[in-house]
Protein backbone atom coordinates (compact mmCIF):
# COMPACT_ATOMS: atom_id res chain seq x y z
CA UNK A 1 0.00 0.00 0.00
CA UNK A 2 2.70 2.51 0.58
CA UNK A 3 4.74 1.62 -2.63
CA UNK A 4 1.23 2.33 -4.06
CA UNK A 5 1.15 5.69 -2.49
CA UNK A 6 4.47 6.83 -3.28
CA UNK A 7 3.79 5.35 -6.88
CA UNK A 8 0.68 8.04 -7.13
CA UNK A 9 2.73 10.78 -5.31
CA UNK A 10 5.76 9.90 -8.16
CA UNK A 11 2.97 10.39 -10.66
CA UNK A 12 1.26 13.94 -9.22
CA UNK A 13 4.46 15.31 -9.22
CA UNK A 14 5.65 14.23 -12.74
CA UNK A 15 1.98 16.03 -13.50
CA UNK A 16 2.84 18.86 -11.46
CA UNK A 17 5.99 19.66 -13.68
CA UNK A 18 4.53 18.50 -16.99
CA UNK A 19 1.89 21.43 -15.87
CA UNK A 20 4.62 23.71 -15.40
CA UNK A 21 5.80 23.29 -18.82
CA UNK A 22 2.37 23.59 -20.55
CA UNK A 23 1.39 26.52 -18.93
CA UNK A 24 4.76 28.70 -19.53
CA UNK A 25 6.58 28.71 -22.93
CA UNK A 26 9.01 31.67 -21.61
CA UNK A 27 12.26 29.49 -20.49
CA UNK A 28 12.73 32.23 -17.71
CA UNK A 29 9.64 31.30 -15.89
CA UNK A 30 9.74 27.56 -16.42
CA UNK A 31 13.01 27.14 -14.67
CA UNK A 32 11.49 29.04 -11.63
CA UNK A 33 8.19 26.98 -11.90
CA UNK A 34 10.55 23.72 -12.20
CA UNK A 35 12.36 24.87 -8.69
CA UNK A 36 9.13 25.95 -6.68
CA UNK A 37 7.90 22.48 -8.10
CA UNK A 38 10.60 20.29 -6.95
CA UNK A 39 11.16 22.42 -3.38
CA UNK A 40 7.15 21.66 -3.01
CA UNK A 41 7.73 17.57 -4.00
CA UNK A 42 10.94 17.17 -2.02
CA UNK A 43 9.19 18.73 1.12
CA UNK A 44 5.78 16.63 0.82
CA UNK A 45 7.96 13.77 0.18
CA UNK A 46 9.98 14.40 3.41
CA UNK A 47 7.07 15.49 5.51
CA UNK A 48 4.59 12.09 4.66
CA UNK A 49 7.39 10.24 5.14
CA UNK A 50 7.74 8.60 1.64
CA UNK A 51 10.27 5.68 1.11
CA UNK A 52 13.85 6.31 0.40
CA UNK A 53 13.65 5.77 -3.11
CA UNK A 54 11.27 8.56 -3.38
CA UNK A 55 13.20 10.91 -1.14
CA UNK A 56 16.00 10.25 -3.23
CA UNK A 57 14.32 10.56 -6.23
CA UNK A 58 12.95 13.97 -5.19
CA UNK A 59 16.22 15.23 -3.73
CA UNK A 60 18.10 14.20 -7.15
CA UNK A 61 15.19 16.13 -9.06
CA UNK A 62 15.55 19.36 -6.43
CA UNK A 63 19.30 19.25 -7.62
CA UNK A 64 19.14 19.01 -11.15
CA UNK A 65 16.79 22.09 -11.39
CA UNK A 66 18.75 24.12 -9.20
CA UNK A 67 21.92 23.41 -11.19
CA UNK A 68 19.83 23.93 -14.97
CA UNK A 69 18.62 27.34 -13.23
CA UNK A 70 21.95 28.28 -12.35
CA UNK A 71 23.52 27.64 -15.71
CA UNK A 72 20.41 29.35 -17.19
CA UNK A 73 21.19 32.73 -15.24
CA UNK A 74 24.77 32.74 -16.16
CA UNK A 75 23.98 32.78 -19.82
CA UNK A 76 21.34 35.54 -19.16
CA UNK A 77 23.48 37.80 -17.11
CA UNK A 78 24.39 41.18 -18.17
CA UNK A 79 27.67 41.20 -20.38
CA UNK A 80 29.67 44.13 -20.53
CA UNK A 81 31.72 45.04 -22.73
CA UNK A 82 35.18 47.35 -22.66
CA UNK A 83 36.28 49.97 -24.78
CA UNK A 84 38.18 47.61 -26.92
CA UNK A 85 35.19 45.42 -27.83
CA UNK A 86 32.04 48.14 -27.78
CA UNK A 87 34.10 49.76 -30.89
CA UNK A 88 34.39 46.35 -32.35
CA UNK A 89 30.56 45.80 -31.82
CA UNK A 90 29.90 49.34 -33.55
CA UNK A 91 32.22 49.22 -36.81
CA UNK A 92 32.04 45.22 -37.12
CA UNK A 93 29.40 43.38 -35.43
CA UNK A 94 26.23 45.93 -34.69
CA UNK A 95 23.95 43.25 -34.81
CA UNK A 96 25.62 41.09 -32.32
CA UNK A 97 24.45 41.01 -28.84
CA UNK A 98 26.77 41.64 -26.03
CA UNK A 99 27.13 37.76 -24.92
CA UNK A 100 27.66 36.62 -28.73
CA UNK A 101 30.12 38.89 -29.52
CA UNK A 102 31.89 37.95 -26.14
CA UNK A 103 31.99 34.54 -27.23
CA UNK A 104 33.59 35.36 -30.52
CA UNK A 105 36.12 37.57 -29.33
CA UNK A 106 36.37 34.45 -26.60
CA UNK A 107 38.01 32.23 -29.28
CA UNK A 108 40.17 35.14 -30.91
CA UNK A 109 43.47 36.76 -30.10
CA UNK A 110 45.14 39.82 -30.85
CA UNK A 111 47.88 40.22 -32.46
CA UNK A 112 50.14 42.51 -34.60
CA UNK A 113 52.26 42.90 -37.89
CA UNK A 114 55.37 45.33 -38.74
CA UNK A 115 54.95 47.35 -41.94
CA UNK A 116 55.65 45.40 -44.88
CA UNK A 117 53.99 41.68 -43.28
CA UNK A 118 52.73 39.83 -45.87
CA UNK A 119 48.91 39.03 -44.10
CA UNK A 120 47.76 36.99 -46.62
CA UNK A 121 49.62 35.11 -49.17
CA UNK A 122 48.16 34.57 -52.74
CA UNK A 123 47.55 30.83 -54.10
CA UNK A 124 46.68 29.19 -50.41
CA UNK A 125 43.53 28.76 -48.58
CA UNK A 126 43.60 31.45 -45.56
CA UNK A 127 43.85 29.10 -42.51
CA UNK A 128 42.82 32.40 -40.77
CA UNK A 129 40.92 35.06 -40.77
CA UNK A 130 41.85 38.30 -39.49
CA UNK A 131 40.12 41.45 -38.39
CA UNK A 132 41.78 44.79 -38.61
CA UNK A 133 41.51 47.19 -35.66
CA UNK A 134 44.82 49.79 -35.86
CA UNK A 135 46.89 50.65 -39.16
CA UNK A 136 46.52 49.47 -42.51
CA UNK A 137 46.76 47.01 -45.51
CA UNK A 138 46.65 46.97 -48.52
CA UNK A 139 45.33 44.31 -51.11
CA UNK A 140 48.10 43.86 -54.34
CA UNK A 141 47.87 41.49 -57.08
CA UNK A 142 50.64 40.59 -59.52
CA UNK A 143 52.48 43.59 -57.61
CA UNK A 144 50.24 45.75 -57.82
CA UNK A 145 48.24 47.53 -55.09
CA UNK A 146 44.52 47.41 -55.67
CA UNK A 147 43.05 48.61 -52.44
CA UNK A 148 43.28 49.13 -48.98
CA UNK A 149 42.34 47.14 -45.81
CA UNK A 150 41.00 49.74 -43.07
CA UNK A 151 40.61 48.93 -39.43
CA UNK A 152 37.44 47.41 -38.94
CA UNK A 153 38.11 45.49 -42.43
CA UNK A 154 38.41 41.58 -42.98
CA UNK A 155 41.23 39.72 -44.32
CA UNK A 156 40.92 36.43 -45.40
CA UNK A 157 37.24 36.07 -44.71
CA UNK A 158 36.16 35.37 -48.20
CA UNK A 159 38.75 32.57 -48.32
CA UNK A 160 37.13 31.37 -44.46
CA UNK A 161 33.43 31.32 -46.56
CA UNK A 162 34.51 29.45 -50.15
CA UNK A 163 37.74 27.30 -48.68
CA UNK A 164 39.47 28.76 -51.97
CA UNK A 165 42.48 29.92 -52.57
CA UNK A 166 42.96 33.85 -53.12
CA UNK A 167 44.22 35.40 -56.14
CA UNK A 168 45.58 38.11 -54.02
CA UNK A 169 48.23 39.20 -51.42
CA UNK A 170 47.22 41.35 -48.20
CA UNK A 171 50.22 42.92 -46.95
CA UNK A 172 50.28 45.58 -44.02
CA UNK A 173 51.46 49.18 -45.74
CA UNK A 174 51.38 50.68 -41.72
CA UNK A 175 52.01 48.69 -38.41
CA UNK A 176 48.62 46.88 -37.50
CA UNK A 177 46.79 45.32 -34.69
CA UNK A 178 44.26 42.99 -35.81
CA UNK A 179 42.28 40.23 -34.10
CA UNK A 180 42.82 36.80 -35.54
CA UNK A 181 40.72 33.18 -35.72
CA UNK A 182 41.87 30.06 -36.74
CA UNK A 183 39.25 28.33 -39.11
CA UNK A 184 39.34 25.19 -36.65
CA UNK A 185 38.43 27.69 -33.82
CA UNK A 186 35.30 29.47 -35.71
CA UNK A 187 34.08 26.28 -36.94
CA UNK A 188 33.97 24.65 -33.49
CA UNK A 189 32.27 28.06 -32.80
CA UNK A 190 29.97 28.30 -34.89
CA UNK A 191 29.02 24.47 -34.48
CA UNK A 192 27.76 25.12 -30.76
CA UNK A 193 26.08 28.66 -31.85
CA UNK A 194 24.80 28.61 -35.35
CA UNK A 195 22.96 31.88 -34.78
CA UNK A 196 27.03 33.18 -34.40
CA UNK A 197 27.80 32.07 -37.57
CA UNK A 198 24.82 34.02 -39.81
CA UNK A 199 25.47 37.32 -37.97
CA UNK A 200 29.31 36.41 -38.82
CA UNK A 201 28.79 35.95 -42.49
CA UNK A 202 26.77 38.87 -42.56
CA UNK A 203 29.59 40.80 -41.44
CA UNK A 204 31.55 39.11 -43.57
CA UNK A 205 28.93 40.09 -46.89
CA UNK A 206 28.93 43.47 -45.57
CA UNK A 207 32.89 43.79 -45.73
CA UNK A 208 33.10 42.67 -49.46
CA UNK A 209 30.20 45.26 -50.43
CA UNK A 210 32.37 47.90 -48.78
CA UNK A 211 35.60 46.86 -50.67
CA UNK A 212 34.02 46.48 -53.73
CA UNK A 213 32.00 49.82 -54.23
CA UNK A 214 34.02 52.86 -56.01
CA UNK A 215 35.56 55.27 -53.97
Amino acid sequence: MELGLDLVSALIGASLVVAVGAWSDDARQLRIGGVVVSVVAAGAAWGTGASIPVLALSVVSLATVVVTMRRFLRVQRPTRLDADQLRIRRLVFPNMTPAQLRRLLDVGKWGSSPKGFVLLKASKAPSRVLLVMKGKGAVFIDGNAKGDVLPGQFVGAIGWVTGQPTAYDVRAVEDVRYIEWTREALDELFSRWPDLRALYTVAVAQDLATKLTPG
